[in-house]
């Protein structure tokens, strides 16, 4: 029996639960994804909630990763602590609020996949009896055309209410649906880009090419675990069914907004088109993505998909149809395929490099017109993923540090108290230390040359204070940690090994690069110039080194507008040479000579 109602502050949503529920659970049932690195096992500490109400006693590992002072606020690790009864929950607002919802790209040659013709039909009678699906098609001319069912099912009462003036729509060829009246001025698209963190949907006009809406939000599988290996865990375990109705409900909801904004109706949406990683793509599809995660890494398809909206279960007109851009491997997807469309790599003779960085870094490399590609295995630092005190790109997140008249300084995105330390601040904080000399190549803290203040003991040795207690949203001070350098430089040098082995497999070096191109999150929001500084790109002129905000989305936007574009999709794709950073017999040694910062200047 549901008798333990949550109040979750501030979004003000209220859930009926049962006794025995997580907090984490009652989150998700109430769309409000928490933070969980792992996946809900109670290690790593991050789904700390404060939280008023009748709960189970605190358990042992909320004794162990919970401060007393914590403890004594009210905080609970989400997953861990089981209601009793009624609960208010206070949710920090950056872990419902991701990234800006950018897209960057060229004008694609518009020439959707879905047209609109208007008909003026003949009215039956005694002496023309032709069925009205063999009337539409003379009308259309188009004696073979095929029809979804949907289409089919509403056909004749549509004809008749519209006495005989009607518009085809038709999708990919195919008779998607029949609308009364003159509907030519109305047709819409959407391009839908499932990251592994973020997921964003943009709603464009196919008659102009406009983007009229733009909507992103965590993906909601975030509850089940931050990276990919959690979500392919977590589906052999038996919920691959929850993650495909997380993913779904993310999707479905974004749809939904860009509609609200734009003032229409999803069954004007006759087609989408869907970029994400191999594992996200599957889990969405329902498909088994167990050999993923297993060497040789093999995904069940790659290519290019179109498959009706209905069964995807997108909530967009019935007969409409998705659009899947094609893979390249297991680890390398459709998203890293629309970064190479978005940034028209291989399409001219320059060398250029862009890069990714996420869980899974993909390195695209264009050397004329050739391709070559890998997928790094840089770990979710740059999202804020296993650093003691770090998070999302949102507000409340630190994404600059600096030391200035003998303290630390730092930025928080929405000018709000900070909350923890973003990917972007990881970089900055790491080059702040370095250009100070309290920070040695090899990642290890140098305290003793600090000014008074700047480091603290803490649990493992010294930390970096960034804010105080006093100062911080959560009550809890916030440091930069050795482990934290740690990941960091883990992170590093994934992205480094994989970047050289990718220059050696083209015959370059580095100062051969004429252009480095930063995607996704993670570019929006880092100091080009400092990311150099700890060696995490390619040093060049700064004006070379160019963000494109959400290229990936920005490929699938570019799909939805341009047959030719998808067609150019697929040439990327056969085009790209994959290089298999874990079969390389050079990726150990050039990991293991990466795992330094660089010189400073």
């Amino acid at each position: 029996m549901a008798d333990c109602p949550v109040l979750f502050e501030p979004s003000g949503r209220r859930v009926s639960c049962s006794p025995g529920q997580t907090l984490m659970e009652a989150a998700r049932q109430a769309g409000l994804p928490i933070a969980s690195v792992c996946g809900g096992q109670g290690t790593c500490g991050k789904c700390r909630v404060r939280v008023q109400g009748a709960l189970d006693a605190l358990t042992a590992r909320e004794e162990d990763l919970l401060s007393p002072e914590e403890r004594a606020a009210g905080y609970r690790l989400a997953c861990q602590a089981r209601l009793r009864g009624p609960a208010r929950a206070f949710l920090p607002f950056a872990e419902q609020v991701a990234y800006k919802a950018a897209v960057w790209g060229p004008s694609p040659p518009r020439q959707p996949n879905v047209h609109k013709v208007y008909l003026r039909l003949p009215p039956p009678s005694l002496s023309d009896q032709r069925a009205d699906l063999e009337r539409l098609r003379a009308g259309l001319d188009r004696p073979a055309l095929e029809v979804e069912l949907p289409a089919l099912r509403s056909l004749a009462s549509t004809l008749r209410r519209a006495n005989w003036e009607v518009t085809a729509v038709l999708v990919g060829g195919r008779l998607a649906a029949v609308e009364e009246g003159d509907t030519r001025d109305r047709s819409w698209g959407v391009a839908c880009d499932l990251g592994t963190t973020t997921a964003a949907v943009y709603l464009l006009d196919l008659n102009t090419g406009e983007q009229r809406a733009a909507s992103v939000a965590l993906n909601r599988q975030t509850a089940y675990g931050e990276d990919v290996l959690s979500r392919l865990d977590r589906a052999h375990a038996g919920g691959a069914e929850a993650l495909r109705r997380a993913a779904l409900e993310t999707l479905n909801d974004l749809i939904a907004q860009v509609c609200r904004e734009a003032g229409l109706s999803s069954q004007h949406i006759y087609e989408a088109t869907l970029v994400g990683n191999p594992c996200m793509v599957h889990l969405l599809l329902g498909l088994d993505p167990h050999a993923i995660g297993l060497a040789p890494y093999i995904p069940t398809v790659a290519d290019a998909l179109d498959l009706p909206a209905r069964e995807v279960g997108l909530e967009i007109a019935p007969g409409g149809n998705v659009h899947f851009l094609p893979a390249v491997a297991g680890y390398l997807g459709a998203d890293a395929v629309a970064d190479a469309l978005a940034a028209s790599l291989g399409e001219d003779e320059r060398v250029r490099v862009l890069v990714d960085l996420g869980t899974n870094a993909e390195v695209l490399l264009s050397r004329g017109r050739e391709l070559f590609a890998c997928a790094a295995p840089a770990g979710p630092a740059f999202e804020g993923a296993r650093i003691s005190c770090g998070m999302r790109a949102a507000p409340g997140a630190i994404d600059r540090v600096w030391l200035a008249d003998g303290r630390v300084q730092v930025h928080v995105l929405g000018e709000r108290p900070a909350l923890g330390l973003a990917g972007s601040g990881l970089v900055s904080a790491a080059a702040a230390l370095r250009r100070a000399g309290l920070l040695s190549d090899r990642g290890r803290f140098l305290p003793e040359r600090a000014p008074a203040g700047f480091f603290a003991q803490g649990r493992d040795g010294p930390e970096l204070v960034l804010v105080p207690e006093d100062a911080s949203g959560t009550g809890r001070r916030l440091t930069l940690t050795q482990r934290d350098v740690a990941e960091l430089l883990l992170a590093r040098a994934a992205v480094a090994a994989g970047l050289r082995l990718l220059l050696q497999e083209a015959g370059l070096e580095e100062k051969d690069l004429e252009e480095v191109l930063l995607a996704g999150s993670f570019g929006n929001f880092v100091d080009r110039e400092e990311a150099m500084e700890i060696g995490l790109l390619p040093r060049l002129p700064p004006e070379r080194v160019i963000g494109l905000g959400n290229a990936a989305g920005a490929g699938a936007v570019l799909a939805l507008l341009s047959l030719p574009m998808r067609r150019r999709a697929q040439e990327v794709a056969r085009q790209i040479r994959y290089i298999e950073l874990s079969a390389h017999p050079e990726f150990r040694e050039a990991f293991v000579r990466a795992m330094a910062f660089p010189e400073t200047d």
